[in-house]
């Protein structure tokens, strides 16, 4: 199996989901299916999954909406008629919370955010190679430090989507 994917490719909060794989096998595939759940220990929920276009298998239907905040994992089994079973990985997206860089930021010493996927938006105020700092405000708390492969230009408004760490 490869070529595994959501549809869409970056799932936000309230959106149902389809898990698209390619699935390859010198026998005859008999069955493919998606387990999902919101632990990733525990994947009790199954969809099937059908071809979608050569060996392009998509979801029969969608892995329900979920609520900003929630990791939904999912593995792909799929089962050829020897019979043989290959299972994936556990995968996974996180839905992000959209909010302020001061939401972000909250008002202790560590982001209430902290381990969560959020989407926030500033401008950029600083670049340091592949550091560079976005602020939405003026005064306390109204900046954030992201990372990057290659920073925006200074002034740039930009959105952001990410993990919260704190650093220091």
């Amino acid at each position: 199996m490869s070529g595994v994917a959501t549809d869409p490719a970056a799932p936000l909060a309230g959106e149902t989901v389809d898990i698209r794989a390619d699935v390859t096998d010198t026998v005859a595939v008999t069955s493919v299916s998606v387990f999902w759940g919101t632990s990733q220990f525990t994947l009790p929920n199954e969809i099937a999954m059908s071809p979608e276009s050569g060996d392009t298998y998509v979801t029969d239907s969608q892995i329900p909406a979920h609520t900003a905040g929630t990791t939904v994992y999912y593995s792909i089994h799929a089962t050829n008629a020897l019979p043989g079973t290959t299972v994936t990985d556990a995968a996974s997206y996180s839905l992000p919370f959209v909010v302020s860089v001061s939401e972000i930021q909250g008002t202790g010493t560590v982001s209430p955010y902290n381990g969560y996927a959020v989407i926030t938006h500033g401008v950029v105020t600083g670049s340091y190679g592949e550091l560079f700092s976005i602020q939405d405000g003026t005064g306390a708390r109204s900046g954030l430090w992201a990372a990057t492969g290659a920073a925006p230009a200074l002034g740039d408004s930009v959105t952001i989507r990410g993990m919260v760490t704190e650093n220091h």
